[in-house]
């Protein structure tokens, strides 16, 4: 009887401890992008587009076990990269990941894990030495969470790698095209933390698109509603990331003078530079590289409106790596 009794007392209490368990797994703090990665064809003409062209430094890079470059790594700041690999393009399209950079990975696991999301792989370091895992959105869009280590080679080359004349010091958001954007949003916004806001500087301002800032940052990602029967051509146009500029009237003509260096010229593109004016003077400029990924070129606000936190040229150093 007293045996009886023990087994109907226990079994609630297990029942509350587990659900308290699950309310107790808070979100760690997500603090910003930090990195895309993009499958290349032509690794060199790649490279050179990005280095000679835009200006940025490449600290590191890759090899597979026969010798062959792999994945080329280009600076943007000291918590954001470019990452090439030289792979054929996958059925997404060129801009194959992005990656969002945690101050506690293990937590965010658990976190995600409480919530229903299973991750792609388990937590694992990769050749640089920082530590990441994978997951998918709603839309199959490949979301790297990763976390930067002391003594990993983004450690290790701190102040270094970051010409002064490079177009951008920030990457402000990464586009992604998304079968419903309602769907993908929650998934952004309930369970990662990512707040809804309303980008100042929107070109063009589009029904049906969704901006999401980073719970802890100022990066965001956009969210952009696509038509199945134009799936090719919005690949092409949406996918894209976005790098912040002060003055982007000024990068445009510095760009135009680097196109007409010979060094530079092998690095050109078949499309032209586009140009768009909003409403309140903003500048935003449009180009391909040679993989065929878009990059935008975006201002922030003019001084007279008021500023927007997303559309600052330099992130927050949160998070970052101590020597």
């Amino acid at each position: 009887m007293t045996g009886h009794m023990r087994s109907i007392v226990i079994a609630p209490l297990v029942l509350v401890s587990s659900l308290f368990a699950q309310q107790d797994t808070q979100r760690p703090h997500i603090l910003g992008i930090a990195h895309v990665g993009i499958y290349v064809n032509d690794l060199d003409r790649t490279r050179t587009f990005y280095k000679g062209f835009l200006g940025f430094g490449e600290p590191f890079s890759l090899k597979r076990e026969d010798g062959t470059e792999w994945i080329v790594y280009i600076k943007i700041n000291e918590l954001q990269y470019i990452e090439l690999f030289a792979e054929r393009h996958r059925s997404g399209g060129p801009l194959g990941h992005f990656a969002l950079y945690t101050d506690n990975l293990a937590h965010m696991k658990d976190y995600l894990e409480s919530r229903g999301v299973e991750p792609v792989d388990n937590i694992h370091a990769g050749r640089t030495g920082n530590r990441f895992f994978t997951i998918k959105d709603p839309d199959g869009h490949t979301v790297e969470i990763m976390q930067y280590e002391p003594g990993s080679w983004t450690s290790e080359t701190r102040g270094n790698f970051l010409p002064s004349g490079r177009v951008s010091a920030r990457i402000l958001h990464v586009g992604l095209r998304a079968r419903s954007t309602e769907a993908t949003e929650r998934f952004y916004r309930d369970v990662l933390g990512f707040r809804v806001f309303t980008d100042p500087v929107s070109f063009p301002k589009q029904r049906g698109w969704v901006t999401l800032r980073v719970p802890d940052g100022d990066d965001y990602v956009e969210l952009i509603p696509y038509e199945p029967s134009r799936w090719a051509e919005s690949q092409t146009l949406q996918d894209h990331f976005c790098l912040a500029v002060s003055d982007a009237k000024k990068v445009v003509a510095d760009l135009q003078l680097r196109g007409k260096d010979e060094s530079a010229q092998s690095a050109s593109v078949a499309r032209e530079i586009d140009v768009e004016v909003g409403d309140h003077e903003e500048w935003e400029v449009s180009m391909f590289d040679p993989s065929g990924t878009r990059i935008e070129l975006r201002e922030p606000p003019k001084p007279d409106r008021k500023q927007d936190p997303a559309a600052a040229t330099s992130p927050p150093l949160r998070g970052a790596p101590k020597r």
